[in-house]
């Protein structure tokens, strides 16, 4: 029992190893495939040395001052047309009242303080003060020359007329022509003063404008009507 099994199994190994021979025979011959040897262990690259910095150069930044401000210019709107004076309409006006008053004041101021002295120094240099007071320097000095002069001068003639009417002919001071004097003198005060007041104390002046006009307030309206059976209503209506 033992040989036949023995047998069996040599007769397996047999035709094992003659199958694998014959497999081994028709497999195409392959060269064995050369691998790439393995990289070996390469070493760390390095590091790369730092960057040393370069020496800087010293240099200085010049920052220029701002600029100053520029003013700012308005222009003024320019001015209205300048009007002149003798362009606008002028009318006369009259301040001889004035001179009147100063004359009055100089015989009143002679009177209380029983001075002639006072009463002609106010009398010749009131007028002129009033028309120097409105701008008027020539009137001024034309009152002045009126109030003097014409007092002296109708003084003299009253004195020559009253004189040569009593034949006051002698060298010496003839006492009859006082009268004369005093007369002719007083009647030259009284023209210098008229002349004065009433044809130098004038001047011309802008004419105002006139006044709007103004309502009464008081509005009054009458009405009247018919009716139509003859009749009629009236009244008067108004606003206050």
């Amino acid at each position: 029992m033992a040989t036949r099994c023995a047998l069996a199994l040599l007769g397996s190994m047999t035709t094992m190893l003659v199958a694998s021979a014959a497999f081994a025979q028709e497999a195409p011959t392959t060269s064995p495939t050369t691998l790439p040897p393995l990289p070996g262990p390469s070493a760390a690259p390095a590091p790369a040395p730092a960057p040393q910095p370069q020496p800087t150069t010293p240099y200085i930044i010049i920052v220029p001052a701002p600029a100053p401000p520029q003013p700012i210019v308005v222009a003024a709107p320019p001015p209205p047309p300048r009007v002149e004076e003798r362009d606008l309409p002028t009318e006369s006006r009259w301040y001889g009242w004035q001179n009147l008053l100063v004359d009055g004041g100089s015989v009143v101021l002679g009177v209380a303080l029983r001075s002639p002295a006072a009463f002609a120094a106010s009398y010749a240099l009131g007028g002129p003060i009033v028309h120097w007071a409105h701008g008027h320097v020539g009137k001024g000095f034309a009152s002045l020359g009126l109030r003097v002069g014409l007092p002296f001068v109708a003084g003299l003639i009253g004195f020559a007329i009253d004189a040569s009417s009593h034949n006051c002919h002698s060298s010496d001071f003839c006492v009859d022509g006082l009268a004369g004097l005093v007369v002719g003198s007083f009647l030259g005060y009284v023209g210098a003063v008229v002349v004065d007041s009433a044809a130098l104390a004038n001047e011309r002046v802008p004419r105002e404008p006139p006044p709007p006009p103004q309502s009464s307030g008081v509005h009054l309206q009458p009405y009247f009507s018919l009716t139509k059976t003859g009749g009629g209503t009236g009244g008067i209506g108004g606003v206050f």
